[in-house]
Order: structure tokens, then sequence, then C-alpha cells
């Protein structure tokens, strides 16, 4: 992908991030630390502009799901956010949007769709390109909210991103994302 595609896979993501498959808005997290993001401290080690590289080759198949993102709590929601980004960063890392299982979202979730146009055309064996950290979830009437602080890795096409990650699950027998919204640092 060139810079101007990825540039345009990033903006459809942000647009389709305000478009849910519910009538209704999602409530906001409760707590106003799930809704703000902390800078790095001052004694913060400086990125690097080299991709991250994972500890386990992409070649060694896709990441199994985790017995506590099978749970419907909390913890589990965030175990569950973690288990979605290992497999998106599988998938692009493979080269493979097919590798993205489709039960890990709503067949309505746009925002889903369109991080699929993300992944590439060549294949980056052990490739992260996506980092959340400090995920945090909140029970949201029938959804639950997990945000988190989210890293873009530096490609020859993008330059690294920062920004805040929510993720809105629903709960049918497993969780499932319902819509992403991504929100860029400035």
């Amino acid at each position: 992908m060139n810079r101007l595609s990825i540039a345009a896979a990033v903006a459809s993501l942000t647009l389709l991030a305000g478009c849910g498959s519910s009538t209704a808005p999602a409530q906001p997290p409760a707590s106003e630390d799930a809704l703000t993001t902390s800078a790095p401290p001052a004694d913060a080690a400086a990125t690097t502009t080299e991709a991250q590289q994972t500890e386990e080759a992409a070649d060694d198949g896709p990441p199994t799901m985790p017995a506590e993102a099978k749970e419907q709590t909390e913890a589990g929601a965030e175990a569950f956010v973690d288990h979605y980004i290992d497999s998106f960063n599988y998938a692009f890392a493979s080269a493979n949007s097919e590798a993205m299982p489709v039960e890990l979202s709503d067949a309505r979730c746009q925002s889903c769709a369109g991080i699929l146009g993300l992944i590439p055309e060549t294949p980056k064996p052990g490739f992260t390109y996506l980092v959340v950290d400090d995920l945090r979830a909140v029970q949201s009437g029938e959804s639950t909210i997990v945000s988190s602080d989210l890293t873009q890795s530096e490609t020859a096409e993008s330059a690294q991103q920062r920004g805040t990650a929510v993720f809105t699950l629903t709960w049918r027998d497993g969780w499932s994302v319902a819509e992403i919204q991504v929100e860029q640092a400035s």
C-alpha cells in the first residue's frame, strides 16, 4: 500500500468509527479515567523508527483465544480486545485478511471491516502493526466499552501514530466487536 492508500484507510476507519449498528448512541464509560490518556513519563525511552517485532514468528499460525477472553466479565472483555488486536496483527503480518476470524466482530461493524483495508499485500513476518496498552473495560447498558491507548507502528508508508481506541463489545454466547472508534492524539 502506498502512503495515500494507508492514509485513506486510516481516514475511513476514523470516519467509520462513528458508524455503529445501533440506532441509539452507546453510553460513555462511567469513569473519567476511561476517557483520558496520559502522556508518557519524562524518562520514557524514545520510540524507534524500526518496526516492532513479535516474539513469535507469523508462520506459527493464528493466535489462540485465551480462556479469560471467553468470560463475560470486564477482565474477559479486556482479554478479548487484546486477542482481537493479536488476531489483526497476525492477519497484517501474514498479509491475509481472511486470517482475521469473522466471529470476532459483528457482521454490521463497518469500522471492523474498515481496518481490514489496512492489511498489506506483502507479508511482514513478525511485524506488529497495532499495540494496545492500558485496557480499561466498563459495562454500559447491554454493551461493554473497552478503551485503550493505541500505537500504530511506523511502516514504509506511514509514520508512527498514537491515539485512543474505544471498542464497543456485545455478548452473545461470546464477545463480539460491535464498533471501533479511534481518536488520534494531537
